[in-house]
């Protein structure tokens, strides 16, 4: 994000200003360094919510995964994500245990966008279990949404990750900081 030029400082890259993320502890990982666990894969039908989220009927299916994410073989993330089966006919566990992403992409899918959550949390107990940690260790939630170029929904996921990072470069936003800034009486 930042160049270091001898003699006259330091400047912003600004070939990276097209991204807003510049760092992201998982994708800096090449594909062969993340493995993936199956935890537990079924067919199932939708709550009302997913209904909405999917615009799908009550009586499509989607699947439901979860799974852990290993990187250089040690536990970093517990995942669960739900994916249509109108999308997707058939997942297998080979699927589960490997990137949902280039599956997508495998059966002709073409991937738009991702809305993308963070929150700091305490684990639960369970979940702590599964990713070999204390109860009530932080974590970071992260919550995605998948857009295809057709507006679909094609996944969400919600996924626990203990050590997570990332770095983002961003304008200033002066109206934002302006609105802030206003009294409200």
């Amino acid at each position: 994000m930042v160049k270091a030029r001898v003699g006259s400082g330091y400047f912003v890259n600004t070939s990276i200003m097209e991204s807003p993320l510049i760092y992201n502890s998982i994708t800096e990982n090449k594909f062969d360094e993340i493995s993936y666990k199956k935890l537990k894969l079924s067919k199932r039908l939708p709550t009302a919510h997913e209904m909405e989220i999917f615009s799908i009927g009550e009586n499509d299916y989607l699947w439901s995964i979860k799974r852990l994410r290993l990187v250089q073989n040690k536990i970093t993330q517990l995942e669960q994500a739900r994916l249509p089966v109108k999308l997707f006919p058939k997942i297998t566990d080979s699927n589960v245990e490997n990137s949902l992403q280039k599956y997508a992409l495998s059966l002709g899918l073409e991937i738009d966008s991702y809305l993308t959550t963070y929150q700091a949390v305490s684990l639960a107990s369970e979940d702590a279990q599964f990713l070999e940690c204390k109860r009530s260790a932080p974590a970071m939630s992260i919550t995605n949404r998948g857009f295809l170029k057709s507006g679909e929904v094609f996944v969400v996921s919600e996924i626990l990750d203990i050590n997570y990072q990332c770095t983002y470069h961003t304008k200033f936003n002066n109206e934002s900081l302006q609105h802030r800034d206003q009294d409200d009486r």
